[in-house]
This record gives C-alpha cells, sequence and structure tokens, in this order.
C-alpha cells in the first residue's frame, strides 16, 4: 500500500523508463514471479498509464538543471531525445519516491542512458579522460 512516508516492510522499486528496439522485448514478463511480490512496485514508462506507477519524462525545465542547452539539443537530435527524457525523468522520479519513504530499493533499468553516452562519444561531442 502507497502511505506516503510510511512503509511497514522494505519496498522494492522496479523502474523500467523506456526502451527503443528490440532489447528486453521480453520485459517485464520475464520478471513475472518477482512483480507478483507484494513488496514489489513496477514502475513502467513503456505504456501510457494513469496508474501511480507510471514514469513520468522530465521537463525541458528539470533537463536544464543538469545538462546545457547544446547537450540537450544533441540528444533531440539523435532520435532518442523522448526516452532519454523518460530515462531521466524515472530517475528523478525513482530519487523521490526513496526520499518520500515510498520505496526503500531501486532497481532501474536504464538503457537509453549508457547508449546515449557511446553515440555521443563516438561523434566527438564529448571528450572524456579515461585512466
Amino acid at each position: 500500500m502507497r502511505t506516503k512516508g510510511i512503509l511497514q516492510k522494505e519496498r522494492t522499486g522496479i523502474f523500467f523508463p523506456r526502451f527503443q528496439g528490440q532489447r528486453l522485448k521480453d520485459f517485464p514478463q520475464a520478471l513475472a514471479d518477482v512483480l507478483d511480490r507484494d513488496n514489489v512496485s513496477y514502475y513502467d514508462g513503456v505504456y501510457a498509464s494513469d496508474n501511480p506507477y507510471y514514469v513520468k519524462p522530465a521537463t525541458e525545465e528539470m533537463l536544464i538543471k543538469v545538462h546545457s542547452r547544446d547537450m540537450i539539443e544533441r540528444i533531440s537530435r539523435t532520435g532518442y531525445y523522448e526516452a532519454a527524457s523518460y530515462s531521466a525523468g524515472g530517475t528523478v522520479q525513482a530519487a523521490l519516491e526513496i526520499l518520500e519513504g515510498l520505496i526503500t530499493l531501486l532497481f532501474l533499468l536504464d538503457l537509453v542512458t549508457t547508449m546515449l553516452a557511446e553515440i555521443i562519444l563516438a561523434a566527438g561531442a564529448i571528450s572524456m579522460a579515461l585512466p
């Protein structure tokens, strides 16, 4: 039960913001046994929903607090902007759920961020010093 700030036992939030392509096409069915547990909540950004466990995309106002406008524009040109905004929104939402005491454990499936970093690095948009 979602009672703000009060948990009777540990609650796990599984966040699956969004993905593109065939990767994890069997998700969330692959975790059916886990998702059926009373203390697990599945936060879904793949399918539109009115339920309280729907992952909401980050707004541009949220994104600009962390990323430069140039970075946001670069991402929008990759074709992954929508998926990235769900990824960022899911991360923020997960942090807020923990801060509010609604979940105690978190599993965030964020496939988009890694993929975008690889695309941007390959394009030379970001330079990194690796050890």
